[in-house]
């Protein structure tokens, strides 16, 4: 029997002091993989690969923080303090190894994670995710330039994730995964999410400088 994944089977976990959300799927044996969601959608984004995956291996689906429904701190919202984070989560999971799959937001946090930690990463597999800032284009750009998030606090973060979801996928959602979508940019979560892709202005490049460092396997997608 295929297992499709459980839109209402998350479950949440206490790291430092955060809440992060999580779904979890045993799979059959040998190194489970880390599912980390990209940014306005959350660890549902997987939903329609899921039932592939976890003939394949052992599954965990994450809301990183300040993403997803997952809790947020000021401390971890940049790509260099989540990439020091990640490695907390790993090791509360009681995780010895694992290959990562994260897109977006995901991939410079899971760069730096790798190049402070690599004996947690047997591969990562990144992509559509800012590795330049002189090559973001469209809203993002307008986000890591603004001088300050005032000019975005008009606007509602729900309408920020519909727009962004329209604009991105032909397939549109299912309208539960859409909801959930919605409301993890609800209220002031959008702002304080802009926080993370704002640091990009500095981090960025001194990711670019240590990539070389990195000697974990990686697919860039």
């Amino acid at each position: 029997m295929t297992e499709i994944m459980d839109i209402n089977g998350a479950s949440f976990i206490t790291v430092d002091g955060l809440k992060l959300r999580l779904l979890t799927s045993s799979g059959p044996g040998g190194i489970p993989v880390l599912l980390t969601s990209p940014w306005p959608q959350s660890l549902y984004a997987f939903a329609r690969i899921w039932p592939k995956l976890v003939t394949e291996a052992a599954l965990v689906a994450l809301d990183l923080p300040g993403f997803g429904r997952s809790e947020s701190r000021p401390d971890v919202m940049s790509p260099k303090a989540m990439g020091y984070f990640l490695p907390k989560v790993i090791d509360a999971l009681g995780l010895d190894r694992i290959h990562a799959v994260a897109p977006d937001v995901g991939t410079s946090a899971l760069l730096f994670a790798a190049l402070g930690r690599p004996d947690l990463f047997e591969s990562l597999a990144i992509g559509s995710g800012a590795t330049d800032v002189a090559l973001t284009t469209g809203r993002l750009k307008d986000i890591i330039d603004a001088p300050s998030t005032k000019p975005f606090e008009g606007g509602t973060g729900e309408d920020f994730a519909t727009a962004s979801i329209n604009r991105m996928m032909k397939n549109k959602p299912d309208p539960q995964i859409l909801a959930d979508y919605q409301a993890s940019s609800s209220g002031r979560r959008f702002i304080e999410a802009m926080g993370y892709v704002r640091a990009y202005q500095g981090e960025l490049s001194e990711l670019r400088a240590v990539l070389p460092a990195v000697r974990t396997r990686v697919l860039s997608i």
